[in-house]
């Protein structure tokens, strides 16, 4: 075997990767004594047979005196400041950290040829350098957190001297929607310091998503300015399937020219079961819900309060789609309808932010929300948005629909 392909979808622990390469292992047993052999104090790593959805396969257990890590314990500590590293009520029986020189000093220590040394070495140093860059210290006080645990170190240095022994050629990685493994796979090979005619390479593959760029801040804005009406919503749905799912509350109000003249809120029994963390955060109670009128009450409701005014909402046409789908038996669309999304126009006023979800924006423009999963409050903090965003684009000197389409879409919004 000269290439080892690795396609992990949705990740892989460095215990889950261990025991894939067991399996490819011709003596399994004999290289996990010879790991167990290398010297990391107090750890003792196993490999038995496990079955799971009826699927035979290996389980690796790496033990750190004698206990193996509980992934629910991970992190099981309060006032965590990553900006000086203080750790305050924390369990450090259970979560020890490791500077970069306690993992060199370490690894210089096992049992392991200098190549694989070296290569273990250019791993930490690269994570090093990530959290220097990240946290703006010396890479020399950086602490690991999980990577710098004795198991963590058990599988790297498992894996790269595997790798190493079985000879391998060239290493393929393909991301998911990220290039994240590129960077740190092109200095690892060049820290490697590969002879000009040794043929090991890594090959790059990514699979890509497409960027949406219909997804516009204005649609349908024929001469409506910002003198007409505004449909201010907000809707909470039970889940994200526009098949399988439904609305639990639709909460709207009319504006004209910042001051609301209608106001429209109702709960909606989607007749599909409610999580009940939606239920809990919402503050919604059963009676609430189950005494509510279905969706076909309540959108002729809705859709009178929307006609000739432009809608507003975050993720609009999202929301556009769900209210088309639930009134497609009722003969109810909002195709055409003239609309503001939200989202976009927050990219377009305030580019410098990172994230641009209704919190988000309330937290820069000093807004507050009382809860951001109840369609009501949503709304209400939406309005105070609104006659921001409407004083933000009048100083811009944009004073209707058609002057902020144009003016978007030379921005290319891209959220």
């Amino acid at each position: 075997m000269k290439t080892l392909y690795f396609e992990c979808n949705m990740g892989a622990a460095g215990d889950m990767l261990m025991a894939a390469l067991l399996e490819l292992h011709d003596n399994p047993s004999d290289f996990v004594e010879r790991l167990n052999g290398i010297g990391i104090p107090n750890v003792a790593v196993s490999a038995e047979p496990s079955v799971k959805c009826g699927i035979t396969g290996t389980r690796v257990r790496v033990r750190v005196h004698g206990a193996e890590e509980n992934i629910d314990e991970m992190h099981e500590y309060s006032n965590h400041d990553h900006s000086n590293h203080k750790h305050l009520q924390h369990e450090h029986a259970k979560h020890h950290h490791n500077s970069y020189h306690d993992i060199e000093h370490l690894i210089e220590g096992l049992n392991i040829s200098d190549t694989t040394k070296r290569n273990v070495l250019a791993v930490y140093q690269l994570i090093a350098e990530a959290e220097s860059h990240a946290h703006g210290v010396p890479a020399s006080q950086i602490h690991f957190h999980e990577v710098g645990e004795m198991d963590a170190v058990t599988d790297c240095a498992a894996l790269i001297k595997q790798a190493h022994a079985w000879g391998h050629k060239a290493v393929a990685i393909t991301d998911h929607g990220v290039v994240q493994g590129f960077t740190d796979a092109f200095h690892t090979l060049g820290k490697m310091n590969l002879p000009k005619d040794d043929p090991f390479k890594v090959l790059y593959g990514c699979e890509i998503y497409l960027v949406d760029d219909k997804n516009k801040a204005v649609g349908h804005s024929r001469d409506m300015t910002f003198k007409d009406p505004f449909v201010l919503f907000h809707m909470i749905k039970t889940g994200k399937s526009l098949q399988r799912e439904g609305i639990v509350e639709i909460s709207a109000v009319k504006v004209i020219e910042g001051e609301v003249i209608r106001r429209y809120h109702t709960y909606v029994n989607p007749e599909v079961m409610i999580p009940h963390e939606r239920l809990h955060k919402g503050k919604y109670s059963e009676d609430d819900i189950r005494n509510a009128p279905n969706i076909q009450e309540c959108l002729p409701e809705f859709a009178e309060l929307c006609k000739n005014a432009v809608l507003i909402s975050y993720k609009i046409q999202n929301n556009i789609r769900w209210l088309n789908e639930q009134g497609k038996d009722i003969g109810i669309s909002f195709t055409g309808f003239p609309y503001i999304d939200t989202t976009q126009l927050s990219q377009f006023l305030l580019p410098d932010m990172a994230r641009y979800e209704l919190a988000a924006v309330c937290k820069r423009l000093k807004i507050p929300i009382v809860n951001r999963s109840s369609a009501y409050y949503c709304t209400e903090a939406m309005i105070q948005i609104h006659r921001q965003q409407m004083k933000m684009l009048e100083s811009k000197g944009i004073r209707d629909l058609e002057g902020l389409k144009k003016a978007t879409d030379f921005f290319r919004p891209i959220f």
